[in-house]
């Protein structure tokens, strides 16, 4: 009992410290983007993919065959979220191989203008005396869009530096 006091005190001391900083510029947006409704599907450490990979699916073939590939260490892998494939789209984003539980991938916003998507991805990094699992992980998001006629779709990545001291 006294160890997962402590484990939970050192915890919850090690959240309530973090502080946070931004280590790279976000790419410049456009004062005339509009914000484009979207809504995290499934995020997670333990994808598959081992570089940086970005993808738009636009079918359920395409996403059992993703989904598939994100969960192939898992056996049995978990059946593939559902998605509404005649009203939304998938758009996936993977930061790779990272050396340890400290990092995560999220999405800031999705916006249109001229005619172009852009995704905004924030990696988030663990920083100066954080203490993290030591596992090697495959960060990911997914998230789904409704349809859209744009012809080009951007990325731009945040890397943002917690420091937990």
């Amino acid at each position: 009992m006294k160890k997962v006091f402590f484990l939970l005190t050192t915890i919850s001391a090690f959240v309530f410290a973090c502080k946070t900083t931004k280590n790279a510029t976000q790419a410049k947006t456009s004062p005339n983007m509009a914000p484009i409704a979207w809504k995290v599907l499934k995020a997670g450490n333990m994808g598959n993919a081992e570089t940086a990979k970005n993808v738009l699916i636009k079918s359920d073939a395409e996403w059992q065959k993703e989904w598939a590939e994100t969960n192939r260490r898992f056996d049995p892998a978990p059946p593939a979220l559902e998605v509404d494939f005649d009203k939304n789209w998938v758009i996936g984003c993977h930061i790779g191989t990272r050396s340890n539980g400290g990092y995560s991938v999220g999405i800031k916003d999705v916006k249109t203008a001229n005619g172009e998507i852009t995704v905004s991805i924030t990696e988030n990094a663990p920083g100066k005396g954080c203490m993290n699992s030591e596992v090697i992980t495959h960060p990911f998001v997914y998230i789904t869009v409704p349809h859209f006629s744009e012809k080009k779709v951007n990325y731009s990545l945040e890397k943002v530096v917690k420091d937990c001291n």
